[in-house]
């Protein structure tokens, strides 16, 4: 559905979902509102927003795509579920035996992401074999660079994901 809600990010230039994406983004600065700390807002410094406040229309269209893509705990982390979570929870799945998230993928190991990201930062292993595809400005969490994902403009691409080398592509995630 997201692949339908922007005209970049679809080979058919479709946007038929954007209605929902503003929705979805007007839900977001709502609940945004909602919480019980302030917090600033990137796209326009002098503004707060929590505590009864909304955040920027900007801001929120990012946390409500961001969210989508990575889970509720964006930006500040990666979780599952998410459709990274998806793609990562399939890898571990079929090139790592689920080490990460375990074999019942119904009942994952929530904290897969977290170990997974840690041992890559530590040495401790090498990224598992897939890519996941996002629009610019959807590649870093907390200013660091997220493992196994690439930003691209490219409408076949964005999106997607990509595993064992490209033998297998997930394009309508």
């Amino acid at each position: 559905m997201l692949k339908a809600s922007e005209r970049r990010w679809n080979l058919q230039g479709h946007d038929i979902l954007r209605d929902r994406r503003y929705a979805t983004a007007c839900l977001t600065a709502y609940n945004m509102s909602k919480r019980e700390i302030e917090g600033a807002d990137p796209f326009l410094p002098d503004l707060k927003w929590g505590k009864g406040k909304w955040p920027s229309f900007q801001l929120a269209w990012y946390i409500s795509l961001g969210s989508s893509l990575y889970g509720n705990q964006f930006p500040s982390r990666v979780t599952l579920p998410s459709l990274f979570g998806n793609a990562f929870g399939y890898a571990d799945l079929r090139q790592n035996d689920g080490k990460y998230v375990g074999k019942n993928p119904g009942r994952p190991n929530l904290d897969a992401l977290d170990k997974y990201f840690s041992e890559l930062k530590n040495g401790k292993r090498k990224p598992l074999d897939f890519i996941f595809y996002v629009p610019e400005g959807y590649d870093t969490i907390a200013n660091t660079k997220i493992a196994n994902v690439e930003v691209t403009s490219d409408p076949g691409k964005i999106l997607t994901a990509v595993f064992s080398d490209g033998k297998e592509i997930w394009s309508a995630l």
